[in-house]
């Protein structure tokens, strides 16, 4: 049985102290130049992988962040907008005019044969608050008179028609209106006169 306690890749002759031979020298230092190339090229194109991950990686992270950007700046136009209509609706009910005084000014207004069936408001492209009246008559002349009548009141100026025309399959006469008003923002309480 053989054991041996170590191996020994050294040649012989050079354990003894021999030197290599110029041409064994040189062949070894070219294979050893050789795997040190190989080496040095197998490490460069490993580099250029883990860069081109790395990259891909940083274009995938700038593509989040500038969606999310888009995103919180969305995010952020809808809550200035929203703060604007709140900061106009908080003007609108501070001012003096008061939606039971408007009330109470439309129903002094309204002709006795006109009913008013729908009241909307909304602030138009200049921030002001318009006023839609929805309502039927017995006839042109009942709308014409409440169209009067409320361009004459302090409350409600630029009346216009959106629409006036005759219901067809409603007898007595019937006609139905669309007005919409612009409201007038008011410095003080005026006092609430009936029209004629």
């Amino acid at each position: 049985m053989l054991v041996c306690e170590h191996v020994n890749f050294i040649p012989k002759n050079l354990r003894k102290g021999n030197a290599l031979p110029l041409q064994e020298l040189l062949i070894t230092s070219w294979v050893f130049g050789i795997l040190i190339m190989l080496g040095l090229s197998g490490m460069k194109i490993h580099d250029e992988k883990s860069i081109k991950v790395q990259i891909e990686e940083a274009e995938i992270k700038a593509k989040k962040v500038s969606q999310s950007a888009d995103e919180i700046s969305n995010k952020a136009k809808l809550v200035e907008e929203s703060n604007r209509q709140v900061g106009m609706a908080k003007d609108f009910l501070k001012s003096r005019m008061t939606w039971t005084e408007i009330l109470k000014e439309l129903s002094l207004l309204t002709p006795r044969t006109v009913w008013i069936s729908s009241l909307s408001t909304k602030i138009d492209a200049e921030k002001q608050p318009v006023l839609s009246i929805v309502g039927e008559a017995d006839s042109q002349s009942q709308v014409a008179k409440l169209l009067t009548a409320l361009e004459s009141s302090y409350y409600f100026h630029d009346v216009s028609i959106k629409n006036s025309e005759k219901v067809q399959e409603f007898t007595p006469n019937l006609y139905r209106f669309e007005f919409l008003v612009a409201m007038a923002q008011l410095k003080e309480k005026v006092p609430i006169v009936k029209a004629q």
